[in-house]
This record gives structure tokens, C-alpha cells and sequence, in this order.
């Protein structure tokens, strides 16, 4: 009895995490206009309505604009570079971003379909992820080898599994007592098999499920519900949580226990429509949301990070 009770407790605390006070919170800043916001360790990126990739130095917090290709258009960053969508069925271009290399991508003989659209979502060093859209299925994924030009495709029925852009083998195993959860998205006809929304750092893993962000931890520990929302959009990186909840953004440093959350009213300044998009870089935070009707991006510094003081 009495070892239930402290294992009890000690479950209380784990659950009832700290929150950052306001004095040492750091604050929002709106740094640019657009939508599809991703980010990947030192830069994040968003793009814009003229067309343009709008890329956010996380080392520091500057924003340059770069444009399409010629032939291309979207546009996401992963690893240092920049991939882009490069006419039809899968075609795509590769761009690093600082010595300006590129790499042609054609899928021709691995994807096709009647209606069917193409959007490159995310590049590392080994892959470059794709999402196809058509007739039967929605946002379906494949991942394409940037060395030997493959294709590999996501087994449902491997939930121990993650795409990893970084790994020559793509597939990381997940480890001891950590799955992802399965289901059929009647959204989509016929019905279409998914994860959900999932992110994995070793030894954590990040996992929506409608109405909740549940963190769980290698070896079977209990995992920890950190908050009750509807919006699936999450991330962890750097062992930071960020994800939103009705009014507040929220993060919460997986270290130190700690929650940090800013009311969205206090730096947006105005109606927000739809469910705000989170994406974490290694020194940023940061939002994409539609306020009074134009898509904006606010950045703030990632509150497990130390404040740069000037001399």
C-alpha cells in the first residue's frame, strides 16, 4: 500500500509540471507573412503569397527571401536546404542553401495517377519526403533516396517504425515500450489508413490523439497527457514539446519539467481563424495563423534556451 501510494504521488508530480513565471518569459515577434510552416534544426520556413520561400535563420532570428526556380514552385527546408516542387508528377530540385548545389529529383516511374498532385514536404541528408494527393487518397507518403534515387513507401502494419530523413536505411525502430497508434480516416473515401500526428526523439515520443498530446518514454513508463486539444499540429525537438490549446501556445521543456505558455491574444492583436500550425528550430519557436485574415508567422525563442545578452 505504501509503495502504491508513493509511485501515486510520484506520478503527480510528474504529470503537474512546473510553469515558467512571466518575468523570464520571452516574447512573440512577428516575422513574416505566409503559410506551410515548417522547421528543421537551424532554419524554418514558410511560404509566401508571391510565390517566394520565406527562410528564418534560427542563429539570428533574420529572415531572407528566396525564389523559385524557374519551373518551380512551394518550397520546404530540411538539413540546409531548400526542395522545391519542379513541374508535374513528382519532379522536384533540391537547392543547398549555402554553396547553392543542386540535385534533380524525377518519380516518374514510382508515382503516378489519374489527378493526382505532388508536394514535397521535407528533405534531409539521406531522403526527400513526398506527399501525393488524388482521386482516392489524400496526402499519401513516399520518401525518395537523394543517392540512389529509390522509393520507399510506409508500412501500416509497422508501427514500431518512423521515417527518418537523416538515415541511409530511412526506418527508425522506435524503442522499448513505444508504438504509434493506427486508424482509418473516414475523411477520405474509400477510407484511407494513417498514424497519428507522431514525433519521435530517443527516449521520447510525442503522439496527438484527438482532444489530448500524450509524451511517452522508453522502457513502458507512464506517459504524461501535457495538454487537452483538438489541433494536431505538434513538435519535439531538442527535448522541447510545442503544441497549441484553444487560446495559448504551449511548450514544455521535457528536462526540467517545465511548462511556459503565452496567450495568443497578447501578441497577434487581433481575430484568429482556424488552428494555429507549430514548428521548432534549434534556437525558435514558431507559429503560423491567420489574424484578421492574412497568414502570419510569429517567432519566439525557445524558453529551454539561454537569453543572448548584448556587451
Amino acid at each position: 500500500m505504501v509503495r502504491r501510494a508513493c509511485a501515486i504521488v510520484a506520478l503527480a508530480l510528474v504529470a503537474a509540471p512546473a510553469t515558467a513565471s512571466a518575468a523570464t518569459k520571452p516574447r512573440f515577434r512577428v516575422v513574416g507573412v505566409g503559410t506551410d510552416l515548417s522547421g528543421d534544426g537551424g532554419y524554418g520556413a514558410w511560404r509566401q503569397k508571391d510565390g517566394d520561400l520565406a527562410l528564418f535563420d534560427s542563429a539570428n532570428g533574420s529572415v531572407r527571401k528566396i525564389a523559385p526556380p524557374a519551373g518551380c514552385f512551394g518550397g520546404s527546408a530540411g538539413d540546409g536546404k531548400v526542395i522545391w516542387n519542379c513541374g508535374e508528377k513528382g519532379h522536384g530540385l533540391v537547392v543547398d542553401i549555402k554553396s547553392g548545389a543542386r540535385t534533380n529529383i524525377d518519380t516518374d516511374q514510382q508515382t503516378s495517377g489519374i489527378d493526382t498532385t505532388w508536394n514535397w514536404v521535407g528533405v534531409g541528408p539521406e531522403w526527400a519526403a513526398l506527399e501525393a494527393t488524388g482521386y482516392h487518397f489524400t496526402r499519401f507518403p513516399s520518401y525518395y533516396n537523394l543517392r540512389d534515387r529509390r522509393t520507399a513507401y510506409q508500412d501500416f502494419n509497422r508501427p514500431e517504425l518512423v521515417p527518418d530523413l537523416d538515415m541511409p536505411g530511412l526506418w527508425r525502430p522506435l524503442c522499448a515500450g513505444l508504438t504509434q497508434t493506427r486508424y482509418d480516416d473516414h475523411d477520405v473515401y474509400p477510407e484511407q489508413t494513417r498514424f497519428r500526428p507522431y514525433r519521435y526523439e530517443r527516449p521520447y515520443g510525442l503522439e496527438f490523439v484527438p482532444n489530448r498530446v500524450t509524451l511517452y518514454r522508453c522502457g513502458g513508463r507512464p506517459p504524461v497527457v501535457l495538454g487537452r486539444t483538438a489541433n494536431p499540429s505538434i513538435d519535439l525537438k531538442g527535448g522541447l514539446v510545442a503544441w497549441t490549446s484553444g487560446t495559448r501556445i504551449w511548450a514544455y521543456d521535457v528536462r526540467r519539467r517545465q511548462k511556459t505558455s503565452w496567450r495568443i491574444a497578447d501578441f497577434a492583436r487581433g481575430s484568429v481563424t482556424g488552428g494555429p500550425t507549430v514548428a521548432l528550430t534549434d534556437g525558435h519557436l514558431l507559429v503560423a495563423m491567420q489574424v484578421r485574415g492574412v497568414d502570419r508567422v510569429f517567432a519566439v525563442r525557445r524558453p529551454d534556451r539561454p537569453t543572448r545578452t548584448r556587451r
